[in-house]
């Protein structure tokens, strides 16, 4: 049976992300300094475009996964490698892939889409570009938080990822 998945690329732990002034609508971040002349820090921020919608795959992603070690539980979420602090290390330090595959997807298209998150979230979708991404917030009409969501500006679209819990409302939502 063929499956995708959706992953995340995690640059830093949150905890670590909050020691650090972080570029806001920053797609990936990395806390590793450029030193310029002046002795003055810098960021580097780079992403690839999103236009891209992931291949399909010739096997069952979670028989892979089980294969080389993992616990899934019955929902088909990998739970643990049995290597937690190896996986907090990289998470801290480098990087770590998330496997977002039970989150929801929602796809926004159209002329207004940028517009229209801008006004239906937290974040500025206005002054993103294709190939950005940020972390958003969708929230009630008295600020009470539905969900966070990671969005993914494309060429002709943007793509949130969303709590498997809060898809549907959030679907719902968005369609009135």
């Amino acid at each position: 049976m063929a499956t995708t998945t959706t992953t995340m690329l995690v640059a830093s732990h949150l905890s670590l992300l909050s020691r650090y002034r972080v570029p806001r609508n920053a797609a990936f971040w990395s806390p590793h300094h450029h030193h310029q002349k002046n002795k003055l820090n810098s960021w580097s921020i780079s992403a690839n475009s999103f236009d891209l919608s992931p291949p399909p795959i010739d096997h069952d992603f979670l028989d892979t996964v089980k294969t080389a070690g993992a616990r899934v539980s019955e929902e088909g979420i990998v739970e643990t490698f049995y290597n937690d602090d190896e996986a907090l290390d990289a998470a801290e330090n480098g990087v770590a892939v998330v496997d977002l595959s039970h989150f929801g997807r929602i796809r926004v298209s159209g002329e207004d889409r940028t517009q229209f998150l801008h006004n239906q979230t937290t974040a500025n979708f206005e002054c993103l570009q294709p190939g950005q991404g940020c972390d958003t917030a969708f929230v009630t009409p008295t600020a009470r938080t539905i969900d966070i969501a990671h969005a993914w500006i494309m060429k002709n679209a943007i793509t949130l990822v969303v709590s498997p819990e809060t898809c549907r409302t959030i679907t719902e939502m968005l369609n009135k």
